[in-house]
């Protein structure tokens, strides 16, 4: 005989004492807003269904991810991987240079052209 109804959810979560499948059934069932009563020696399962604890977890998991204190651009970025503007203005002048050398070779080369005709 099969049990519906509240009665047959409680029996079969009783069924699994002690396991981590237990808890995720009443967090399932406190997030569906579904609650009824369990014996005593059930208390942390009620919390769980009540969804009085829901604050503690989202906590304990932000601590887990790193994300309890608020992060600035350089920790999200890694601007400290970027080149810094000692190094731009470095690269910079050296590509000025290269430039001014290329131009003055075109314009050597433009004038000579020019001389013939």
């Amino acid at each position: 005989m099969v049990e519906s109804g509240v009665d047959g959810v409680g029996k079969f979560i009783c069924c699994w004492y002690g396991s981590v499948t237990q808890k995720q059934l009443a967090c399932i069932l406190g997030r569906q807003q579904v609650f009824f009563e369990l014996a005593d020696d059930y208390s942390e399962l009620m919390d769980l269904m009540r969804n009085s604890s829901l604050n503690t977890h989202f906590i304990n998991l932000a601590r887990e991810l790193d994300i309890l204190e608020p992060k600035v651009p350089e920790d999200i970025y890694k601007s400290h991987l970027e080149p810094n503007s000692e190094s731009c203005i470095y690269v910079g002048q050296i590509l000025l240079q290269a430039c001014h050398v290329l131009l003055l070779e075109y314009m050597s080369v433009s004038a000579e052209h020019f001389k013939r005709y």
